[in-house]
């Protein structure tokens, strides 16, 4: 017996799955501002795509007190219930030699702030970076 899908059914369900699939985009996805100045220096901001990849820009201060914007490349994977994990990648600066750090997100409930904090590098306060979505 040979089965076979009307071409108006056929239609119906892709377009059923069109909308089924871009309701489920990752609520991550989108361009990040911090709540405050980072160092006086300026606010960090990064976006995300939808591969969960992005860039943004970090200001810190050097070792003689000036102030830097950091441009890094980002690459996050979902780690479910809001978590995210993953590294940035400096473009130019670098902290003790290094160019590449581990970050851990932790997105709100509501998707639109989240806190952050970079891992394993003493360069970096301890304390989470709260950073609001930029609708």
């Amino acid at each position: 017996m040979k089965t076979s899908m009307t071409r108006p059914a056929f239609v119906s369900l892709s377009a059923a799955l069109v909308v089924a699939a871009g309701g489920c985009a990752d609520p991550i996805i989108g361009d990040w501002e911090a709540e405050e100045e980072s160092f006086g220096c300026g606010t960090d901001d990064f976006s995300v795509e939808d591969d969960l990849s992005g860039k943004g820009t970090l200001h810190v201060v050097n070792t003689e007190g000036a102030c830097l914007a950091c441009d890094f490349d980002l690459e996050l994977e979902s780690k479910g219930d809001g978590q995210y994990e993953g590294t940035i990648e400096m473009d130019e600066c670098s902290c003790n030699g290094d160019k590449k750090f581990d970050v851990e997100c932790d997105l709100a409930d509501s998707g639109e702030s989240m806190d952050c904090k970079i891992t394993g590098s003493d360069c970096f306060p301890e304390d989470d970076l709260e950073f609001d979505k930029d609708n």
